[in-house]
This record gives C-alpha cells, sequence and structure tokens, in this order.
C-alpha cells in the first residue's frame, strides 16, 4: 500500500510504499500476542505450521522520489480493536533484509507505574474471525509539516482450536485523476501585519502572521485542518527577549449564530506549532448530545500569539468560515470494476469479482501541507478494495465506467501482480 506526497515548492513528489510481511496471509494468530518468554502457551499452540515472531509487525518498505531531494520518513504503528487503539510507540529497527519491525512493549500506567500488556488482555479474549486493523501513519519529517497519511491493514484473528481456510487476501488500491481535481477547494486565509519589540533595545520588527483552513465551508461534524505561519519583513533578530513568541500560539474557536451571538466551542484554547498542521474534529464539540454547531452558523478562529501583555489585542487573527448542511465533498461520478485474471489449468480467466456505481472512497487525504498557505488545497481519494483467493498468482486492474457511458478499456499493460 502506498503513500504520495505532493510536490510543492522545491520539494518532489515523493512516494513510499509498505507491504505488511507478517503477520502473513491476513491471519493474526492467537499465539501472536504471547510473551516471547512464555513457554507453556508455545507448548499448547496445536498449530506448529505457523511460526512468526511474537508481538512483531514486519513491512518491507519502497521510497520514491522524482529528484535527489532527501526525505526523512517517520513511521508510527497501531493496532486497532474496535474502538480501542493500541500504540506500538516510534521505536522500530530496519533489519538485515530492509524490512521495517515495530515491537510492542507494554506501556508503563502513570499512574501505579505498573506496565499495562494490553495485548496480553484483549487478544485472547476475541474469538475467531475477529476484525482486527493495523493502522500505519507516515509523514516526510523534513518537508510534511506534520501532514500524517495513514495505511489500514486488516486481519482476522485465528483461534488456537481453527484451521484457517486455504484462501488469501488481495488489496488492490486505485485512485481517479477526474475525481481528485474535483476534490480541491479554496482555503480560507487571514492574514495580519504585527510589530514585535526586542526588550534589550526598544527595537522593532514588523512582520506577517498569516493563517489558513483548507476549506471556506464545513459540515457541522467534518475535520477542520489549520496551519500558520510567520513572515518578518525584516532580518529576524535571533537569541533576544521579545514581547511575544511566533513558534507557537493558542487557538480558540467560536460559534457565531445568526443573530451575532459568540459562544466559545471549548473552553480551554488549543495549542498550535508554527508551520505545522493541526486536525480539528468538530464533530467533538457536543452539548446536551447535540452538536454545537448549526447549518447557518459561522465558525469563527482566533488566533492569539503567546505575549507578555495579554490583552494586546494587536497580536490576534481572526478567521471566519461558514457551516452548511450542503454537500463540500461530491461522490464519484462513474462507476469501477474490479477485474481478476488468473491462469487456472492452463486457461486464461477474467472475472470481475467487485462492482461500484459512485462508491465512498476509503480515505481521502491532503497531499501537501504547504496548499493551505498557496490557496488551492489538493486532495487524493484511495478505494482500497479487498478480494480473496487461493494461493498464487493473480493480476488485477481496474475497469472505469463514465456517467456520460464512455468506458476505459484495459490494455495488457494495465494489470498488477498482487501477491504470489
Amino acid at each position: 500500500m502506498r503513500h504520495f506526497f505532493g510536490a510543492y515548492g522545491t520539494v518532489p513528489n515523493r512516494r513510499i510504499r509498505l507491504t505488511m510481511v507478517n503477520p502473513a496471509y491476513g491471519i493474526l494468530p492467537l499465539e501472536w500476542a504471547r510473551l516471547p518468554i512464555d513457554k507453556n502457551v508455545q507448548q499448547a499452540v496445536a498449530r506448529p505450521q505457523i511460526n512468526i515472531p511474537p508481538r512483531q509487525v514486519r513491512f518491507q518498505v519502497e521510497i520514491d522520489s522524482e529528484s535527489h531531494v532527501p526525505t526523512n520518513w517517520s513511521v508510527a504503528l497501531s493496532l486497532i480493536i474496535g474502538n480501542e487503539r493500541i500504540s506500538f510507540g516510534m521505536q522500530h529497527v530496519t533489519d538485515s533484509r530492509s524490512q521495517l519491525v515495530f515491537t510492542y512493549s507494554p506501556e508503563n500506567n502513570q499512574l501505579t507505574g505498573v506496565a499495562q500488556d494490553r495485548l496480553a488482555q484483549i487478544i485472547p479474549t476475541l474469538a475467531s474471525g475477529t476484525l482486527v486493523v493495523f493502522e500505519a501513519s507516515v509523514t516526510d519529517s523534513d518537508n510534511g509539516k506534520y501532514l500524517f497519511q495513514t495505511l489500514r491493514f486488516e486481519v482476522r484473528v485465528l483461534g488456537a482450536e481453527t484451521t484457517a481456510l486455504p484462501l488469501t487476501p488481495r488489496y488492490t488500491m486505485f485512485e481517479d485523476p477526474e475525481y481528485n481535481r474535483r476534490l480541491s477547494s479554496q482555503s480560507a486565509q487571514a492574514e495580519r501585519q504585527i510589530v514585535i519589540t526586542h526588550a534589550a533595545d526598544n527595537d522593532v520588527e514588523v512582520g506577517n502572521i498569516r493563517m489558513a483552513v483548507d476549506r471556506r465551508e464545513y459540515h457541522p461534524d467534518s475535520a477542520l485542518v489549520f496551519i500558520y505561519e510567520w513572515k518578518p519583513l525584516l532580518q529576524t533578530k535571533e537569541n533576544e527577549s521579545t514581547n511575544v513568541t511566533t513558534t507557537s500560539a493558542k487557538l480558540q474557536l467560536y460559534r457565531v449564530e445568526s443573530g451575532g451571538i459568540a459562544t466559545k466551542l471549548r473552553a480551554n484554547s488549543i495549542t498550535v506549532t508554527r508551520n505545522s498542521l493541526a486536525s480539528i474534529n468538530l464533530g467533538d464539540y457536543i452539548v446536551n448530545n447535540k452538536l454545537m454547531l448549526s447549518p447557518g452558523d459561522t465558525l469563527l478562529l482566533e488566533l492569539d500569539l503567546n505575549k507578555t501583555d495579554m490583552s494586546d489585542d494587536r497580536l490576534k487573527v481572526f478567521l471566519s468560515v461558514q457551516i452548511t448542511d450542503q454537500p463540500i465533498i461530491p461522490a464519484p461520478e462513474a462507476g469501477y470494476a474490479l477485474l481478476r485474471w488468473q491462469n487456472i489449468t492452463g486457461r486464461d480467466e477474467v472475472e470481475c469479482v467487485r462492482f461500484a456505481w459512485s462508491p465512498s472512497a476509503s480515505r481521502i487525504e491532503l497531499i501537501a501541507a504547504q496548499d493551505l498557505l498557496d490557496s488551492m488545497v489538493r486532495r487524493r481519494a484511495v478505494f482500497q478494495w479487498r478480494d480473496s483467493i487461493r494461493p498464487g498468482i493473480a493480476r488485477y486492474t481496474i475497469q472505469k465506467i463514465a456517467a456520460n457511458g464512455s468506458t476505459f478499456v484495459p490494455e495488457e499493460n494495465d494489470w498488477r501482480v498482487v501477491g504470489s
């Protein structure tokens, strides 16, 4: 499965592909959650043919960039079981086969200091066939500005006395460039010129604070993405005490009703960092089991710089966006067919294993944080479809049927081998 980060300025397009090596075949045996020193569990397992490192997740990594710009990839892994998320932490190693290896370690409870071994507590209680998800969050630490993209790897729990069917999952991910262009939106921006006073000599420095969000309209339960930047108009004096700090700020959200009455969405402000994305889920603001925002409201964002004089409103920036009930994410105006090509007993066979008209994307994500400050925000919609086959080689492709009836007919070079 592949991440794509779009080009901006002098930074080229960057891609990273993760292939889950272990656990394999979409199966998570119960013994995977055992402690490496748990000999009793190892001896009790009735399936000696399943031999995977306990508590380890391995990925094969492929990296591609359109130039020689160095990329510092950062990957975080979590295991999602129902509504619970178990973090593997950021520490991982690269083995001799260039595989990325994550190992789960129990976390210490901050209150008791006792290790909380959630894997040992949860995995053995799951019924055979339960779906769990490994979620990998990836960012380009040098150029991504904390823009994370996620990949989801689905596996099913295999009980100690259960034998898996002779089937393996195959995942096909695809995008529609035409649909991606329709997902673009104009960012909303606000800018203010501010004056910074240096304590040592009362000298002043003038610069611009600019804040931006990824849309101009949101639903009451939408996710909002925010960023701000500081651009000095004169050379910055470093290592001097000033009346304001531009590296971080406080963000407050207000609901403004049609009558002009403003109400805070939360009691405490949100701390944001300069040149770093911050994602805010508006659906989290609920009062009496009802969303605080309603269609027709205005959402007011107040950016307040960290300053010595808290009453100085000259160091605040305000931005307004609208709350609506109209669609803000269009649906694809096309049908897509997942075609599978296999050679069975010496004969080539092609079949349609899945078809959907105007399907919902598995995820829609930003491709460049800088887009928020450049006014036009690009997005990509990723469709992730699953097929199950007997072990062997299968080729897949996508056939598109547009709303006007035109059909993309795949050629031989359009087929891709998925798994083996």
